[in-house]
């Protein structure tokens, strides 16, 4: 699955999400009928708690999870794509996605430690 972390960091704060949209579609010859994700992680420093989301336009649907309050906020926004990919892996998703989220978290993905090892106990 291809992955594009660098068209994303040419738009301003005045591009808005239609614009972008149409962009990537054209950029990579997106059918129309592409799935849309927002996925966000944060931290409250105040009440010290962490949590992360994503949200499936087409289908209305919002996922939240709290986290270990020890997370980081990077943490918790690759737990928001980790959660948002796992979800579209089970639903057998044949449709393109397009995947709105942080964009540190995907270039450490993308461009990352040479191995990456992760372990589930």
């Amino acid at each position: 699955m291809p992955i594009d972390v660098e068209s994303g960091t040419r738009f301003g704060v005045d591009f808005n999400e239609h614009q972008l949209k149409n962009f990537f579609k054209e950029q990579h010859n997106l059918r129309d009928d592409l799935i849309v994700v927002y996925t966000d992680g944060s931290k409250n420093e105040v009440n010290i708690s962490v949590g992360c989301s994503f949200y499936i336009e087409q289908e209305e649907m919002v996922f939240t999870m709290s986290l270990d309050s020890n997370a980081s906020v990077f943490t918790a926004e690759a737990c928001a794509i980790a959660k948002a990919l796992l979800w579209l892996l089970e639903k057998k998703c044949s449709e393109d996605i397009l995947i709105y989220c942080r964009c540190s978290v995907l270039f450490e993905l993308h461009e990352g430690a040479p191995v990456n090892h992760v372990f589930r106990a």
